[in-house]
């Protein structure tokens, strides 16, 4: 490009529309929200926390679906390449295991997906008084790089209970719930599933603060995480 000159450029977009059933244990999963993410692809995804499923929208969406009550999905892909594939319940209760995908340079494409149905279920308690909590977050993250893709998160209900969906490996477990600080175990999970983790929560202080952007302004809708030091997330 030279100054004064004007050069045309031609940005070709190839959407693609993918379409396909969900299933668990070979029976339909309806109310799934489907997400895709990619290195280009950037769409930031968060759960409902509602206990009512929305409505579906009409036609397609870009990036995302949610599927009907026979599995059915359908969505708009913007472009080919490699994607990460998260599902998660659309009331907020939990996620299904991630998929890393391969799309192809298609007008269309079918993808089908099964989730093998292995469940991981427990319980998380007061360390102290061994009352269950409501409302804690539960997360499982593969233990080691060569076992299974992704992970899965979960909140439990009023009675401390909770139950993932993930696939047979080595996981580490771990739970944090509103003024509590984290505790984390390890599990082995077969391909029937486990349902005895528990998880002791010791009380914790509470920090507060404020998300800004750089000018200064505050940021709503982060999720903020605090891990101690030498310690590693669980995503």
């Amino acid at each position: 490009m030279r100054e004064g000159e004007t050069t045309p450029v031609e940005v070709r977009s190839r959407e693609i529309h993918v379409s396909g059933h969900v299933t668990r244990a070979g029976a339909p999963l309806p109310a799934v929200r489907l997400t895709l993410r990619g290195d280009r692809l950037m769409m930031m995804s968060f759960g409902s926390g509602g206990s009512e499923v929305p409505a579906a929208p009409v036609g397609p969406q870009r990036m995302t679906a949610v599927t009907g009550e026979d599995g059915a999905y359908e969505m708009i892909a913007e472009q080919a390449g490699r994607v990460r594939l998260l599902a998660e319940r659309v009331d907020g209760k939990g996620s299904f295991p991630m998929r890393t995908l391969e799309l192809p340079d298609a007008d269309a494409y079918t993808l089908d997906i099964a989730f093998a149905g292995v469940t991981l279920a427990g319980l998380v308690v007061d360390r102290d008084t061994e009352r269950p909590i409501p409302r804690a977050m539960v997360s499982a993250g593969p233990l080691k790089p060569e076992g299974p893709v992704g992970g899965s998160r979960a909140d439990t209900g009023d009675d401390g209970r909770f139950q993932m969906d993930v696939e047979p490996g080595d996981y580490r477990v771990g739970a944090a719930a509103e003024s509590y600080g984290r505790s984390e175990v390890e599990v082995s999970v077969g391909s029937g599933g486990t349902g005895d983790v528990r998880l002791a929560l010791p009380r914790g202080l509470t920090l507060t603060g404020k998300v800004v952007d750089s000018q200064g302004n505050g940021v709503g809708g982060m999720m903020v995480f605090a891990e101690a030091a030498g310690r590693t997330a669980i995503g």
